[in-house]
């Protein structure tokens, strides 16, 4: 199975990674910002941290800045659904069990999605066909630039409630680039 496959498998299927931070439901994942913390910061950076992020989900430009991810969220999915289904008709009932499976685990139950072997080469074959598709790239840009503009008005507002927090998140981001996480 190439990378191509699995992020867009990834992305279609744990959606719920992505969403239940945008739409404010309170989770441990969405209690810290997206990458945890590296385990090099101290307690005390690690609680500041979180206090502050916490601060942050609630300001204006954070809150239209995640809906306008879910938003582009949304439009990619839709649109690669569509392409998928529309290159090869048989795989809606595994994007139908996909879905079903996300709206599940937004919904607090664990339902884990268990595709067959057969059922992930389909699907494969499917997105194969409608990966280079404009509309895809085009959605999938937006979907990228919104999420960027959602990380950046967090890291700003982390960084308004608590001026000493900017090293740590200098560092968290360091160790990200360099594969630390």
């Amino acid at each position: 199975m190439n990378t191509t496959f699995r992020l867009l498998l990834a992305l279609f299927a744990f959606s719920a990674v992505c969403i239940v931070p945008l739409r404010g439901q309170d989770s441990s994942a969405a209690a810290k910002p997206s990458g945890a913390p590296s385990p090099t910061i101290t307690a005390e950076q690690r609680e500041k941290l979180k206090a502050a992020h916490q601060k942050a989900m609630l300001d204006p430009k954070v809150v239209d800045a995640q809906a306008s991810a879910k938003s582009a969220w949304d439009d990619y999915r839709a649109i690669m659904r569509k392409k998928v289904i529309a290159a090869d008709p048989s795989t809606e009932p595994l994007l139908d069990k996909v879905d079903k499976a996300t709206e599940a685990s937004l919904s607090g139950s664990s339902a884990p999605v268990t595709l067959t072997t057969a059922d992930q080469a389909k699907l494969h074959d499917a997105f194969q066909k409608v990966n280079s598709d404009p509309d895809i790239k085009d959605a999938l840009a937006k979907l990228q630039q919104a999420k960027k503009t959602k990380d950046l008005a967090v890291r700003a507002a982390i960084i308004a409630a608590d001026p000493s927090l900017e090293p740590v998140l200098d560092a968290i981001d360091k160790a990200k680039s360099s594969g630390g996480q």
